[in-house]
């Protein structure tokens, strides 16, 4: 039922656990919970197995906001598998996870503002400012200018 979606469920564990041997426990934990679900039908079941992705992500990394917003966020990867990645993805797993997390959910995956709040146990404007902090920090590793971002990420809700 999943394999034609394997590698796309495989990207959003990468895209939310930012390490390849996570990625592969939570995508091997999400399938798990999805053979084991009763009652998902197949037009369904695509939709199913990646909030099971995204579920089994956040028990495993259980992203919190940073404590101060205004923490900088680093720069160049921190990550070794990000070396070979292209550039898009190189500055996404650079986010930190709780921004991160809110931008795969929000922008990727298209999750409201309110069900990324219930889902990372914050409040709509963590999540909201989370998702403008990631939308800038993205555009300027990847060159774009502050201003038109700034009305994009403004604009995105």
């Amino acid at each position: 039922m999943f394999q034609d979606d394997m590698n796309r469920l495989y990207f959003l564990c990468f895209a939310l656990t930012a390490e390849h041997g996570k990625a592969e426990q939570c995508f091997l934990a999400a399938m798990e919970d999805c053979l084991k679900a009763d009652g998902v039908f197949q037009n369904c079941a695509q939709r199913w197995s990646r909030r099971m992705v995204i579920l089994r992500a956040t028990q495993m990394l259980r992203p919190v906001r940073s404590p101060d917003e205004n923490l900088p966020l680093p720069s160049g990867s921190s990550q070794s598998e990000a070396l070979a990645a292209p550039a898009v993805l190189a500055a996404l797993i650079d986010l930190p996870s709780f921004e991160r997390f809110v931008y795969v959910m929000s922008v990727l995956e298209r999750y409201s503002v309110q069900e990324c709040a219930v889902l990372l146990h914050s409040s709509r404007k963590e999540v909201f400012q989370a998702r403008n902090r990631a939308i800038l920090q993205l555009a300027n590793i990847l060159g774009e200018s502050r201003d038109d971002t700034a009305e994009l990420a403004a604009s995105a809700d």
